[in-house]
C-alpha cells in the first residue's frame, strides 16, 4: 500500500532576490538526507521571490484591458487593475477570464490561474 506524508520545513528565512533556494532548503533539512522516492515541493511564491520576480503595485500602470478585466470580477472579489496588469504582463495568452479568475499561459508554457 502506498502512502503519502507531507511536512513543512522550519527555519527557512523570508526569501529575497538572489537567495539560493536549494541551499536554504538543504540547510533547513538540518543534515537529514533526502531518500530515493522522496519529493520536495516548493511554493511558487518562494521561487518568485528568490528570482526577484516581485513587483511594486505603486509602479504599475493598468491598461484599458486590465481595468476591464478587474471590473468584471464578481462583487466581493474585486481586483486591483494594477494586479491584473501584472498578470497580463506575465502572460503570453489569456485563455479564459471569468468569475474574477484569469486562466493564462505563461512565457514558460505553463497554464495556471493568474499567471
Amino acid at each position: 500500500m502506498a502512502s503519502l506524508c507531507a511536512r513543512g520545513l522550519h527555519g527557512l528565512p523570508e526569501m529575497r532576490a538572489g537567495d539560493d533556494l536549494a541551499a536554504l532548503i538543504l540547510s533547513a533539512l538540518d543534515g537529514e538526507a533526502l531518500r530515493d522516492g522522496q519529493l520536495v515541493a516548493i511554493a511558487q511564491k518562494a521561487v518568485s521571490k528568490a528570482e526577484g520576480a516581485v513587483v511594486a503595485l505603486a509602479d504599475v500602470r493598468a491598461s484599458a484591458r486590465a481595468i476591464e478585466l478587474a471590473a468584471a470580477a464578481p462583487e466581493g472579489q474585486e481586483k486591483d487593475p494594477r494586479a491584473v496588469q501584472v498578470v497580463l504582463d506575465e502572460s503570453v495568452e489569456v485563455l479564459r477570464a471569468e468569475r474574477g479568475v484569469l486562466i493564462c499561459r505563461t512565457r514558460h508554457g505553463f497554464v495556471c490561474a493568474n499567471a
